[in-house]
């Protein structure tokens, strides 16, 4: 309990500073801490996601903060298949199953199928990132032995590969889907058995580098941002456009390329908008904010064995 009391007291002081219109404090950390295993001062950076809709959900907003920021050295591909579990994964990987995936270039996007061992041995990945499914995204016992045979397995093919994993967020308070049940359809308790399950399976894992939309997006839920009983959600399940979308893929820069091109994404000047969703400098900051704190200070520790 003294755990979890100290992560609310932590997202309290966070969500008071990140809300102030003048205050022009940040939390003392530094701009871009190293994250261990990352590779540093790369010229070029090539990442592979491989999940599922949330994983789409934490890419979405990801090229419009590449080109906002001028940022020209990453490449992109991303395979995203509905419902995908981690077992699902390493399914695919064990029958080395033809897969489609997408790849982004500079604003380019192209499609493609291949084997998923090609895939992996096709580029020299810096990073390659994996996510549970959300519906289980809490229950320790689905994470192994798939994420330890999975990493395993890219260990094997891409040795040089850093492995990071993608935390998702809760559910809204209004989901309906039976899986939320698993957490007596509660957001505040899928929030804390995900980091409790996630903690632990990549303790286990010795996966270094957390993208950690769990505590992020929980944390603007704290906020007047909210919209209850949505939640941040279109569907109570994945993130509503505008800032939310674009909180995730702040959290995902500042985790994964910020260290990398030490180029933090804190920007008063960042604007957007399209002709259904803008996202004003004020929200934007915000967003900033919190992906910031939570790329930065939120070390994986032992799990709880009690």
């Amino acid at each position: 309990m003294r755990g979890i009391t100290l992560y609310y007291i932590l997202i309290s002081l966070i969500i008071i500073s990140c809300s102030s219109n003048n205050d022009e404090t940040m939390p003392d950390i530094p701009i871009c801490k190293e994250q261990q295993g990352l590779p540093l001062d790369k010229e070029s950076i090539k990442i592979l996601f491989i999940g599922n809709s949330f994983t789409a959900n934490l890419i979405s907003y990801l090229p419009d903060i590449l080109i906002n920021r001028h940022v020209n050295n990453v490449n992109f591909s991303f395979i995203v298949n509905q419902g995908e579990s981690l077992c699902d994964i390493y399914s695919r990987i064990i029958n080395d199953s033809i897969t489609e995936y997408h790849s982004w270039d500079n604003g380019k996007i192209t499609k493609n199928s291949i084997g998923i061992n090609e895939l992996i041995l096709s580029n020299e990945w810096d990073v390659i990132t994996l996510q549970q499914v959300s519906g289980m995204s809490g229950l320790y016992s689905t994470y192994q032995p798939y994420l330890n045979l999975i990493v395993n397995h890219i260990n094997d093919l891409s040795p040089n590969t850093c492995i990071a994993f993608h935390s998702t967020w809760s559910y809204a308070s209004m989901c309906e889907v039976p899986q939320f049940s698993y957490f007596s359809n509660s957001s505040e308790i899928m929030t804390q058995e995900i980091i409790k399950a996630r903690n632990k399976a990549l303790y286990d894992s010795k996966i270094k580098v957390l993208i950690n939309s769990t505590e992020a997006i929980d944390s603007l839920r704290r906020t007047h941002k909210n919209n209850p009983p949505l939640d941040l959600t279109y569907d109570g399940l994945h993130l509503a456009d505008g800032i939310p979308l674009y909180l995730v893929a702040c959290v995902l820069y500042e985790t994964i390329i910020a260290p990398i091109n030490n180029n933090c994404i804190l920007d008063k000047s960042f604007y957007y908008s399209n002709k259904d969703i803008t996202i004003t400098q004020e929200d934007a900051y915000l967003c900033q904010k919190i992906a910031h704190y939570f790329a930065h200070d939120s070390h994986l520790v032992p799990p709880d064995t009690k």
